[in-house]
């Protein structure tokens, strides 16, 4: 568990990390969010903040905050981010795959998540697929 905001940013990751990290960076191509763009690299280390400190706070301050020490930017520049590259999958089509990974329906062609409604969905399958992997 993290115990402040910025220590996230700068702990290294083991190769547990690395590995769902790769994992995360996958899903999120499968989806439409593809590595050419900077906020699929964000959205990858937002999932894997969400799923190593736990899904609470439903806020998103303390996730922002530490991306934007992570990145040298501004909160506001990672939420543009993200919503940058939710759009560029929507347009795409491909968001609709969220559906085959979650195995239920959550997206369809008029689908809108927002950034933390995407990030916390997306970090559930991770905690929940990581747990059944554990087990």
């Amino acid at each position: 568990m993290y115990t402040n905001l910025n220590s996230y940013a700068a702990t290294p990751m083991d190769k547990a990390d690395l590995t769902l990290h790769k994992c995360i960076g996958q899903t999120l191509i499968h989806v439409g969010i593809f590595p050419n763009l900077k906020g699929h690299l964000i959205l990858q280390d937002a999932i894997l903040y969400r799923v190593k400190r736990g899904m609470y706070p439903q806020t998103g301050s303390d996730l922002y905050e530490s991306l934007a020490h992570k990145y040298n930017t501004s909160v506001k520049g990672i939420e543009a981010n993200i919503r940058s590259v939710l759009r560029a999958a929507r347009a795409s089509g491909l968001l609709k795959n969220i559906n085959h990974i979650m195995g239920i329906e959550v997206a369809d062609e008029y689908c809108h998540f927002s950034s933390l409604q995407f990030i916390s969905l997306m970090s559930y399958h991770f905690m929940y697929t990581q747990t059944e992997n554990d087990t």
